[in-house]
């Protein structure tokens, strides 16, 4: 099915992408577009920030015809944030639930979708977990990332499954320049205590980056203790001119202690865990006006969880690979975009009869149009086909129209649908092979105006429709296709610079979503608010302090309402010299008492102190 309508600037800027596309591994962070004006500096850096999500290809931000965030690294280091889950908190439309300890899975869930509808890539392929749904975002380390790039709306019409409501994509850093490498040091409350080396560099046609980190507390509950290590390292050599190839591996190991819900006590348990993850991609060009990539993934993971219903053990391997080829035409306002995947994956646990196995293979295109100087249109499509349940045809339409230099309306339609889990279809038990794929349709209207470089303003519309939805039936006892969804509302951004050393943003999020005609989602908070303000000296020294309110949500587990909350949490970074620079982080300033999950109190008031020394 054809789908999706985006913007692209007309014949030159066509050219412009292209040309990032054939510089290797286009990840270049500003490109230039001849339909917007380079005589002002001041717009460079956000309006030709160059995202590559969107669209699959590298697009100039204000040439997208969808809600898009990007999270750089300065602003990680700003806020202080440690993992994923703490660096999406802020984002709006998006909202992380977790059971408040260290190391406690951290779901992601945007615009009232579950955690299972989000799709998580790193560098461009899914890192969602097939047994369960949707990833841990607290299990993935900031430390390695050189952006994140956020993508609201429908997705599957590009990236297959799961793509419900968006798609976050983790970049890490590439080598490039001299060698430099930073040694960190964190000590906390309640033993916390961390070590990280992170580094990077070029040399002639190879270029590295890695991260290794360690991380171990006590916890500030009992039964809450908790160890980690993550390491992560990143190569790329250039072949040829034309050829460049990359490769990266992923360690992630934990054991924990799970602590209960005070409303159910007695609940403890015990947790460990570990992930090895290898990436290998391949860039060409094939012509002056076309390149291809190809990726090919490995991820073996492992889980061992006992608590009061017994041990569980989960083995899981996955292997897949994603073809892409871009070209455009000579003479034409067109840019193609033509792709095939395939992945398979393997569950062995003791909570199925028998070890489990799915395959699936999708086709993807897309042709990105520029119909005038300012007006773009992208319609893209794709099918997958999976062993479990069937197949499936997404399509999406988005229309991107330029209102002078500053200033963008975007409309988007699309589908998307959500693959049953392992879980969903083979828990021992409550087994039902027969389960559907959850549908959706999303709509959205949008519009962003941008000041300079660091004012920007947006807002959106946004309407989801989802049938199909999985719930437990306790009649039957399994999982069935028996909930309709209606998510709608809107979504509020600025950012703007007060004054030389000083920004402030501010953001604000409204949902109605029901499913079934008018009951509530769970975890779904009708409001949620972000205000912070970040101020930054000529001295090496840097302030951040964020305000983030989030209201009432429903457990329906639990029978009850969870109660709204606002929280406000302290960064602060000072540089000594061009080697070193200390950095304070208060969560939880006010020692505010709240749940972000039913029974499960969030962290108190925690300082956090710590050293970096860079070489």
């Amino acid at each position: 099915m054809p789908d999706g309508f985006c913007t692209y600037n007309c014949k030159h800027a066509l050219k412009t992408v292209l040309a990032c596309l054939l510089m290797s591994l286009v990840l270049s962070s500003t490109v230039y577009g001849n339909d917007l004006s380079h005589e002002d500096p001041a717009l460079k850096e956000e309006l030709f920030t160059v995202v590559v999500t969107a669209s699959r290809i590298p697009q100039i931000i204000t040439e997208t015809p969808a809600s898009v965030v990007v999270i750089t690294r300065e602003q990680l280091e700003e806020t202080g944030a440690k993992n994923l889950g703490e660096a999406l908190r802020t984002v709006s439309g998006v909202y992380i639930k977790d059971t408040g300890t260290f190391g406690s899975p951290a779901s992601i869930f945007i615009r009232g979708s579950s955690s299972a509808q989000t799709l998580v890539l790193l560098d461009g392929r899914p890192i969602n977990d097939a047994r369960q749904g949707g990833i841990d975002a607290s299990a993935i380390s900031i430390h390695s990332i050189e952006r994140i790039e956020i993508i609201k709306g429908a997705a599957s019409a590009l990236y297959g499954a799961d793509a419900v409501s968006g798609v976050i994509n983790i970049i890490t850093a590439a080598g490039q320049g001299e060698p430099f490498h930073t040694l960190t040091i964190d000590v906390g409350e309640y033993g916390t205590r961390s070590l990280t080396l992170n580094g990077s560099g070029r040399s002639g046609l190879t270029g590295y980056s890695f991260a290794a980190s360690s991380l171990s507390t006590d916890g500030f509950r009992e039964h809450s203790s908790y160890e980690k290590l993550a390491f992560h390292l990143k190569l790329d050599h250039a072949l040829s001119p034309s050829e460049q190839i990359s490769m990266g591996i992923r360690h992630f190991s934990y054991d924990m202690e799970v602590p209960s819900s005070l409303t159910w006590p007695g609940g403890e348990g015990w947790r460990e865990g570990k992930n090895i993850s290898l990436d290998l991609q391949y860039n060409r060009i094939l012509s002056l006006s076309s390149d291809l990539v190809l990726r090919a993934y490995y991820d073996n993971t492992h889980m061992y969880n006992i608590d009061n219903f017994g041990d569980s053990l989960h083995n899981g391997k996955r292997a897949g690979w994603d073809l892409q080829i871009n070209t455009a035409p000579a003479g034409s306002q067109h840019l193609f975009t033509y792709g095939i995947t395939g992945e398979r994956d393997w569950v062995n646990s003791n909570k199925f009869a028998e070890p489990k196995e799915r395959t699936n293979w999708g086709v993807y295109a897309q042709d990105l149009y520029s119909l005038t100087p300012r007006f773009d249109v992208v319609v893209s499509g794709r099918y997958d086909q999976y062993s479990s349940h069937g197949d499936s045809l997404c399509g999406r339409l988005g229309l991107n129209y330029l209102l002078g230099k500053r200033t963008k309306l975007y409309a988007s339609w699309g589908n998307a649908f959500r693959a049953p889990t392992f879980n969903d279809l083979y828990w021992i038990g409550s087994e039902n092979p027969n389960l559907k794929p959850e549908l959706a349709q999303n709509y959205e209207l949008g519009w962003q105006h941008w000041l300079n470089s660091d004012s920007n303003f947006s807002a959106a519309v946004f309407h989801r429709d989802v049938t199909d939805m999985l719930r437990w039936d306790p009649n039957v006892s399994k999982m069935v296709n028996i909930d309709k969804v209606r998510v709608q509302g809107i979504e509020l951004d600025a950012n703007y610079r007060l004054a030389a050393p000083l920004t402030a943003r501010i953001s604000y999020t409204y949902l109605d979503a029901v499913k079934n005609g008018n009951q509530p989602l769970d975890y779904t908070p009708s409001h949620k608010a972000q205000a912070g303000m970040t101020y930054t000296s000529e001295l090496g020294f840097s302030g951040t302090v964020e305000a983030l309110h989030v209201g009432e949500r429903l457990d329906s587990f639990e029978g009850r309402p969870v109660a709204a909350y606002t929280v406000i949490n302290l960064s602060l970074n000072q540089r000594l010299g061009s080697d070193w620079q200390l950095h304070c982080r208060i969560g939880n300033v006010l020692d505010t008492k709240y749940e972000d999950s039913a029974g499960y109190p969030a962290p108190p008031r925690m300082i956090n102190v710590g050293v970096s020394y860079s070489f």
